[in-house]
């Protein structure tokens, strides 16, 4: 897992259980949205995409219903699960 899928994985997690868009990602982590596109769908659970490669199923990818332009993530239940594991992370408020 590239550092890009920490970083946006763990503003994801402080957000929750509020959904985020990829335009908030990349301003956040300060990348280009290529890049936050690649790092969350690594963290995406299979079948979402076409990035190649393992999958880490950390996050959910839906249709935003009110703008279908974007996309809307937010945590599936196994990466909530790890991000309580790492709640003393989050607290610390990097974001």
């Amino acid at each position: 897992m590239s550092v890009a899928s920490l970083q946006a994985f763990y503003f994801i997690a402080s957000r929750a259980p509020e959904s985020v868009s990829f335009t908030e990602v990349a301003d956040m982590i300060g990348s280009q949205q290529s890049s936050v596109h690649r790092a969350i769908y690594v963290l995406a659970c299979d079948g979402v995409g076409k990035v190649k490669g393992p999958r880490c199923g950390l996050v959910d990818i839906a249709d935003d219903p009110y703008d279908s332009r974007r996309r809307q993530i937010s945590l599936t239940r196994k990466g909530d699960e790890l991000a309580k594991k790492h709640n003393f992370i989050l607290q610390r408020r990097w974001f």
